[in-house]
Formats: C-alpha cells, sequence, structure tokens
C-alpha cells in the first residue's frame, strides 16, 4: 500500500478535517492554493 494512503487513512480515523497529503516526492514540490474568480478570467 501506498505511503500516501496510510496516512489518509491514518489522519480520517484520528478524526482531523482538512488535510491532505500533497506530495511525499524529494524531487517534485506540489503547492496547492486557492483562486478568487477575478484571478481566473483572463
Amino acid at each position: 500500500m501506498v505511503i500516501r494512503k496510510v496516512l489518509e487513512r491514518e489522519v480520517g480515523a484520528r478524526g482531523l478535517i482538512g488535510c491532505y497529503v500533497a506530495s511525499l516526492s524529494s524531487r517534485t514540490v506540489v503547492y496547492e492554493g486557492m483562486l478568487t474568480p477575478g484571478q481566473l478570467k483572463p
């Protein structure tokens, strides 16, 4: 089983809400952010 899935299941079992493992890679940086509607318009 993938480590990420194990972590997500443990977090869910402990009732922690809003936790997400984006990436465990030492070579890839993953940035997750929120955009406003104005930022999506050309």
